[in-house]
């Protein structure tokens, strides 16, 4: 009952949700870079890859220096993140907080139409924008082969799948992924934006059924600190740029507002 009410929701919002469809092969043969919120990105100097056209994700465009680069896509899958309030769940039990992080990415949104933002379908009703695209489950797009990612995966499922997807989508032939660091083995948990340099653990095959048929359409590259992947091939960023690392804290890589925004959250550690 649950997939066929979807595809009733994707049935009549098709108006809406097909505007996706013109991003398709947009972009065939080229190079790109994905952009992540993992914590390794505290060490990157991002003026290091404003050479290829960039896709992020989730809380990146808050970077200070997103506007250094050549981002021209931004992507929220969170089910209605526009909401003014978030629900927690503290020992099982339901709780509300107030959600400030989302009127900084509006303003976002507002500041960049030259970007284009895919966002997910339960946001239409919240928030509107010539420069939105709202996407729900996978491209709905009849052209696709039998074969495509979207028939075999739910690629919608989390924010690296859908971004990933987007790239092999839109046609990108190879992608330099920096900031997943759960791809990088061993990999560092945490995200550029909180504080401190996060805790280092054993790899892990995170998503590893998605990455080995993602494989077979793009050519993805990890791009990792001090480490290598087990997933796809890696390559570290002073290999890549040659530039050495150097760690920034959070506190000069996100300003005073959205650092208190972030705070708002109980599991970031901003201050």
């Amino acid at each position: 009952m649950k997939r066929y009410l979807k595809e009733i929701i994707a049935a009549l919002s098709m108006p809406v949700i097909s505007r996706v469809h013109r991003l398709k092969d947009i972009h065939r043969g080229e190079s790109c870079y994905l952009f992540g919120d993992g914590i390794s990105v505290k060490w990157f100097d991002l003026e290091a890859f404003n050479d290829r056209i960039g896709l992020c994700c989730n809380f990146f465009p808050f970077h200070n220096d997103f506007y250094k680069l050549d981002v021209c896509y931004a992507t929220v899958t969170e089910p209605w993140w526009f909401l003014p309030f978030e629900r927690m769940l503290f020992n099982e039990k339901k709780s509300f907080i107030f959600n400030p992080r989302q009127k900084l990415y509006r303003q976002i949104i507002a500041d960049n139409p030259d970007k284009t933002f895919l966002i997910n379908l339960s946001n239409y009703p919240l928030v509107r924008s010539p420069n939105i695209i709202y996407t729900y489950m996978h491209f709905h797009d009849e052209r696709l082969p039998d074969e495509f990612i979207t028939r075999r995966i739910n690629a919608y499922h989390g924010s690296i799948r859908f971004l990933v997807t987007l790239a092999i989508y839109m046609g990108f032939e190879c992608c330099h992924m920096i900031g997943f660091d759960y791809t990088h083995s061993p990999y560092r948990i945490h995200h550029w934006y909180e504080k401190g340099e996060g805790l280092t653990f054993p790899a892990i095959f995170h998503e590893q059924e998605f990455f080995k048929i993602a494989s077979e359409f793009i050519n993805l590259t990890a791009v990792t600190l001090d480490s290598d992947s087990k997933l796809m091939p890696s390559i570290t960023y002073k290999d890549l740029t040659g530039r050495e690392p150097k760690y920034r804290e959070n506190t000069e890589l996100l300003g005073s507002q959205y650092q208190k925004a972030m705070a708002a959250w109980p599991d970031y550690t901003i201050f």
